[in-house]
């Protein structure tokens, strides 16, 4: 998995992942508001990064990943 992250809202009574589960709107917004900040701080990403070209003419990479265009865990520029 690539690095990753998660913003939490409050919700009522602390369900969550649930059916019932109810958050107020200015929760939510304030939610989204964080997430709306983080997006340009993340760093660029990468068109092409040195291990996919390196492994992408290897034959030793699976049939799953080639499928998928990946390549390695090593470098999450290929992700």
């Amino acid at each position: 998995m690539p690095p990753a992250g998660m913003i939490f809202s409050p919700c009522k009574d602390g369900i969550s992942h649930n059916e019932i589960e109810d958050a107020r709107p200015e929760h939510i917004e304030a939610g989204c508001n964080v997430l709306v900040q983080a997006v340009p701080v993340l760093p660029p990403r990468q068109q092409r990064s040195p291990c996919r070209s390196r492994f992408a003419a290897s034959a030793s990479v699976s049939s799953r990943f080639a499928k998928q265009n990946l390549t390695c865990r090593r470098c999450w520029g290929c992700w």
